[in-house]
Parts: C-alpha cells; sequence; structure tokens
C-alpha cells in the first residue's frame, strides 16, 4: 500500500484526512552547513521518509487483514500524522548543526555545535523509534488478546482451545520426528544418502523439506542423525500445566 510518493523531488502524502506534500527545495537549506551537497540530502531524507510510511501502512493492511478487522486508515493516519511530525523536528534539529568541513575551522564554535548535535541525535533517535513502538501498538489493537505466535494469554477467551490445539500440533509433530527417526535409521543400515533419506522423510511423513534436512545433514558439531522430541514433549508438559 502507497500512501507516500516521490515524484519530481516533491514528496505527497495522502492517507485519511491528512495530506501534505513536501518539496526538497524547500528544506535543502537545513543540511546546507552539513553537506556540500544539500540537494542529494534533501532527495535522499524524502526518498526514506516515503519508505516508512509505506512500509507502515503495508505492515498494517496486512495486520489488518489476519485479524479481519475493519478500516485500518485510522491507525494508518495516527502514525503518518506523528511520524511527519518527528521527522521535520528532526530536520530542523540538523539545520542547527555544522559541519567544519563545510563552514571552516576558524573560530569554529565547537561547544555550541556538540549541543545542537546531541539534539539532532536524539530527534534521530526518537524517529528511529518509532515505527518500532508504533508497529507493537497496532498489534496489540488488531490482536487484543495476542496472535497466533505470541504466548496464549489468560484473559483470552479462546484460550483453551488455543492450548488444546497447540498440545495436538505438538504431538504430531511428535510423531512425525519419531516416524522420520526410524526412516533415518532403517536407511543408514542401507548405506543410503542424505537426498535419499530427506526425500523419504518428506514423502513419509508430511515434514518439509527444511525439517528433514535438519535431522538428516550432520552438523560439525553434530555426530549422530536424528531428531529430538525432547523439546516438544516439554512444551506439551508446561502447557498441561505438568
Amino acid at each position: 500500500m502507497k500512501i507516500a510518493i516521490v515524484e519530481n523531488r516533491s514528496l505527497a502524502i495522502v492517507t485519511g484526512t491528512f495530506a501534505a506534500n513536501i518539496a526538497a527545495k524547500d528544506i535543502e537549506h537545513q543540511f546546507d552547513a552539513l553537506t556540500h551537497f544539500p540537494d542529494r540530502r534533501a532527495n535522499a531524507e524524502l526518498d526514506e521518509l516515503a519508505h516508512r510510511l509505506n512500509e507502515f501502512a503495508g505492515y498494517v493492511v496486512e495486520l489488518w487483514e489476519k485479524a479481519s478487522a475493519p478500516n485500518p486508515e485510522p491507525e494508518i493516519e495516527a502514525f503518518t500524522r506523528r511520524h511527519v511530525e518527528l521527522t521535520r523536528r528532526y530536520w530542523a534539529a540538523e539545520g542547527r548543526c555544522m559541519n567544519w568541513f563545510i563552514t571552516g575551522p576558524a573560530r569554529f564554535p565547537v561547544a555550541r555545535n556538540e549541543k545542537r548535535m546531541k539534539i539532532s541525535d536524539a530527534r534521530r533517535a526518537d524517529l528511529a523509534a518509532h515505527p518500532a513502538a508504533a508497529r507493537k501498538a497496532v498489534k496489540r489493537k488488531a490482536f487484543p488478546h495476542g496472535a497466533d505466535d505470541e504466548p496464549i494469554r489468560s484473559g483470552d477467551p479462546s484460550a483453551l482451545q488455543r492450548i488444546m490445539a497447540k498440545i495436538e500440533d505438538l504431538a504430531l509433530s511428535i510423531d512425525k520426528m519419531k516416524a522420520a527417526n526410524s526412516i533415518v535409521r532403517r536407511m543408514e543400515k542401507d548405506g543410503a544418502d542424505d537426498a535419499a533419506m530427506i526425500a523419504a522423510i518428506v514423502t513419509q511423513t508430511g515434514l518439509s523439506a527444511e525439517v528433514a534436512a535438519r535431522g538428516v545433514v550432520l552438523a560439525d558439531w553434530q555426530w549422530k542423525r536424528g531428531f529430538d522430541t525432547a523439546g516438544n514433549r516439554a512444551e506439551i508438559r508446561r502447557l498441561k500445566g505438568g
């Protein structure tokens, strides 16, 4: 999903009721004392901002589809408003900094510039932290009781069903790995190579080729082929409260 497009050195953003247009020529001056090529820096900043906005919008749309949630646009708009604000604050802080390679070393205000650079670094850190924090927030909204790939929460009304389903999946995985171990032992005696073992395991157990390879192809530190079911058994005991 694209909510931000850069064309002709100008960034156009539209999402929900929010719209903005940022021209590179309007922010170039903020990089005059930092680089010999402020126009290139301005272009790069617009491209990076567009990428961050589009990446977050795509994440939210995908998340909302998985959760079968309604319109994701309010979340995208809220993020966009805040992220553009944080970006402008960062640009403004950068505009107060100077690179002595650009301005010249004579009478260079070192202490004052160091203070301004610290502020700019803090603004950059705020900007970098915002997408990660926003992703966590929207994921909690999409899945208030936790997603399928997250720990099961006690407040989840379907917690019992999810626990039972997970136990069944783990038990099935154990059965498949036990069957795979039998295949490995039998084929090792017959002198079969790794590829033949992997193919047999995939065909007869339904395990993926990637999983099968982990139990067949020996790593440098391994001396014996096979699949370890101890972890899954321990997880079943934990889920059962034993």
